[in-house]
């Protein structure tokens, strides 16, 4: 009987050993891990129930790697719930830090970051060095997801610190490939090619293939030529000949669409559209291909780049369906963006001016979504300052208590004392009050940074969108509304700007736009960044007849001289759509709102007619009830009728492609 469970607690601690063992194989594929693991499945069921646990968390790792984001969810889970029954903090962790993964390749950084935060409020006072390095890892690229790059680097800075304590150089490893993801968003490239290529070389000797793939691709992204903003594409391929092999779905799925990316940015459109078709061909092996709206993306421009335009329509149209259910809205309104251009390159333009003002919506709730964040923070570090000086305050009182308290006890008998406790308290006292001020001071510098954050874009210095709102409300509450004028901007192509020389340079354009419109602006009049790349111009005291030629001055001192960026001119033009306000005394009801979107519709007009235009509604010919419906619905047919008076004009030229000659009619109907 002795020699039985002698031999049954060797076979469990075997079974213990062969899972840790098979949890270390990075060197082999997925599949032959998946493999292992069901081999085991026997053995597993008698083992203790840790070695069950650890089974499990290395079932759910497989299943993530391998695409199998739902079924590893529901892995999760289970040992989540089970690691919680008998106190298994190190498991919960560890389980936690899974799903925070899980997350970020669902692209959910709400849940990654609740799950990465719980991990390392478990981690800390555990004073497990390695868990916490691993939970801090997670939670800084939950920071990277939110935005929140300096968060990021504060908290992988710390975890890499952390790992180095605990002598983990693979866990080092995955936190400076973190640490160059962060670069990226900067961005600062050449930082993040120093940290890809320390983690290259401190996980190259470790044999863990899994991290390698990783570090190959982000190595790849950031190795490749700066001017022409593309991957390096020998490294890209080996990386995804590398991840293929490893079956690592994600990183297979992930250089594929990088790798496409490169050949559409070299119009090599035939092996665009085989590489991106191949990505598809990979996203439809996961169980949730909601997360692989880049593929369906790549795949439409590839098609559409290789003159097959309704078919890549379609994949377009897929890939906008697929980020709307993902909640992935940066590459949503991308998609919109694209799939706009493409309506109109095929001649539907009813479809490309609903897609466009689609984009915009999108990329302004994206934009309110991000100011709402910046201005949250902002609060809590506010919140935070508050507290602070509550405390101080009451220290202070305590302070003041007590040195009464000992002065009035201690008078008949010890004055010397009383007199020295005193003066040691004033002090105290003193040096109290000068840091409450200090403090006070941080809360008022807050409250100012709030208070800018509320009203002003937080890239140009300009008035954001609701401060523009809220100044136009006050300038038309009168029944007497003075004339104005609305000037709707949108910088031509920008975000292929962004995808061809990089965020940071589309945001030095966005800051010099903004300088060379107020540059041409009256005391009175005002700008404001509307959203996105698109800005908003109310003229005051200014005719009609007065404004193509206005509009002209602002476009050609934007097409004129190239905008001087960080790495050298760069051409930029702008289209622009303006209306009076209001267009006639009877349009006055309609208010400021429906005349901006009748300048909406002739920036669409702008865009239409080739870009580097601006076209303006200036007067009616027909009374305001005969075309205000027209205006909204049928606006190309209102203007072809000449049912309104318009004017066009564009950047760099002469005035041209007068729709109606200005003058060519009365103003009034009468």
């Amino acid at each position: 009987m002795l020699a039985c469970a002698l031999v049954a607690g060797a076979a469990q601690a075997g079974i213990g050993e062969d899972v840790q063992a098979l949890a270390a194989r990075r060197d082999v594929s997925t599949r032959d891990v998946q493999n292992q693991l069901d081999a085991m499945r026997s053995a597993l069921t008698s083992a203790p129930a840790t070695v069950r646990r650890e089974a499990q968390r290395l079932q759910a790792e497989v299943l993530i790697e391998r695409g199998q984001f739902r079924a590893a969810s529901e892995q999760l889970a289970q040992l989540q719930a089970n690691a919680e029954a008998v106190h298994d903090d190190q498991m919960l962790i560890r389980a936690l830090v899974l799903k925070a993964r899980l997350a970020y390749y669902r692209g959910q950084p709400e849940q990654q970051y609740e799950a990465a935060r719980r991990a390392v409020s478990v981690a800390e006072p555990l004073g497990v060095q390695t868990l916490l390095a691993q939970a801090q890892q997670v939670l800084g690229m939950a920071y990277v997801r939110l935005g929140r790059n300096e968060d990021a680097m504060r908290t992988l800075l710390a975890a890499l610190d952390t790992a180095k304590k605990a002598g983990d150089v693979p866990l080092g490893g995955l936190i400076l490939k973190s640490l160059a993801v962060v670069q990226t968003y900067v961005p600062d490239i050449a930082r993040a090619r120093q940290y890809i290529e320390e983690a290259l070389r401190t996980i190259e000797p470790t044999g863990d293939q899994w991290l390698l793939s990783e570090i190959e691709i982000l190595r790849a992204i950031v190795s490749g030529p700066v001017e022409d903003n593309t991957s390096d594409l020998s490294m890209l391929i080996r990386a995804h000949r590398m991840s293929e092999r490893l079956e690592l779905a994600f990183d297979e799925e992930i250089s594929l669409v990088n790798l496409s990316d490169w050949y559409l940015n070299k119009k090599e459109w035939a092996r665009a559209i085989e590489v991106s078709k191949q990505a598809v061909e990979v996203a439809m092996r996961f169980d949730e291909p909601e997360h692989s709206g880049l593929a369906f993306m790549n795949y439409g421009l590839a098609l559409i780049g290789g003159d097959r335009a309704p078919e890549g329509i379609r994949q377009l149209e897929e890939a906008i369906a697929v980020f709307r259910r993902s909640g992935e809205d940066a590459f949503l309104a991308n998609a919109i963006y694209e799939v706009a251009k493409a309506y109109e390159r095929v001649g539907r333009m009813k479809d490309a001016t609903a897609a466009y003002r689609d984009y915009r919506a999108v990329r302004d709730a994206n934009e309110g979504r991000s100011r709402a964040r910046l201005v949250a923070e902002m609060q809590e570090r506010f919140d935070a300052e508050r507290k602070q000086t509550e405390i101080l305050r009451l220290r202070e009182d305590n302070l003041r208590t007590t040195a009464a308290a000992e002065t009035q006890r201690q008078r008949a008998m010890f004055w010397s004392i009383v007199a020295a406790i005193t003066i040691v308290a004033g002090f105290v006292i003193g040096l109290m009050f000068r840091r409450t001020q200090r403090v006070n001071a941080r809360l008022i510098e807050a409250n100012s940074q709030l208070a800018f954050l509320a009203e002003r874009d937080s890239l140009t210095g300009l008035f954001n969108r609701r401060a523009m709102r809220a100044w136009i409300e006050t300038q038309t509450v009168s029944s007497d509304v003075s004339p104005m004028a609305l000037l709707l901007l949108d910088i031509d192509h920008f975000k292929g700007i962004n995808d061809r020389l990089g965020h940071a340079i589309g945001d030095e354009i966005i800051i010099e736009f903004g300088q060379r419109v107020q540059a041409l602006l009256r005391d009175g009049d005002r700008l404001a960044r509307w959203g996105g790349e698109e800005f908003l111009v109310v003229l005051r005291g200014v005719s009609a007849h007065q404004l193509p030629a206005l509009a002209q001055r602002i476009l050609r001192s934007i097409s004129d001289t190239p905008f001087g960026t960080s790495i050298g001119p760069v051409p930029v033009t702008a289209s622009m759509g303006f209306a009076p306000f209001p267009l006639d005394p009877e349009a006055v009801d309609e208010g400021w709102e429906g005349h901006l979107a009748i300048a909406d519709q002739a920036l669409y007009r702008a865009k239409g007619s080739g870009r580097n235009a601006g076209f303006g509604v200036l007067a009616l010919v027909a009374p305001w009830g005969e075309v205000r419906r027209g205006l909204a619905e049928s606006f190309d047919s209102v203007i072809a009728n000449g049912l309104v008076i318009s004017d066009a004009c564009r950047g760099g030229a002469s005035l041209v492609d007068k729709v109606i000659p200005f003058g060519g009619r009365n103003y009034s109907p009468n």
